[in-house]
């Protein structure tokens, strides 16, 4: 039987899978600001040379990430990527959710160019 993915592994996940409009993986540097985690802090769990946060620094890091504390019960690299996959799919549904609820305000020139622009998104999903 295979150990457990170390926290560390969970947060490599993390970093790598999560990226801003430009394509590119959150810094340190970046993520230490938004959480208010010492940047220090955040490379010594990314090394491993800490090998668990404590359970605000588990807190902060979700809450910026968008997912919950369970992710850090997946005990396998495959099941922390599907926890996040899953975790797209439904923030997805959500913001398409949100964008419906909004574009039902806009003039009916505005919801075309809303029906437009989430055309395009299905259509580049679909490609990928």
């Amino acid at each position: 039987m295979n150990d457990p993915i170390a926290f560390a592994a969970q947060f490599h996940i993390l970093i790598e899978t999560v990226v801003d409009e430009r394509g590119k993986s959150v810094s340190m540097a970046a993520l230490a600001r938004a959480t208010e985690i010492a940047e220090q802090s955040l490379l010594n769990l990314l090394s491993g040379k800490s090998e668990t946060p404590r359970l605000e620094t588990a807190r902060r890091l979700c809450h910026f990430f968008g997912i919950d504390l369970d992710y850090f019960d997946q005990d396998t690299e495959r099941a922390c990527r599907e926890y996040l996959a899953q975790r797209r799919n439904v923030h997805s549904l959500d913001l398409l959710h949100d964008i419906a609820s909004e574009a039902e305000t806009l003039s009916g020139k505005g919801q075309k160019h809303v029906l437009t622009l989430l055309e395009w998104l299905r259509r580049a999903r679909s490609s990928l």
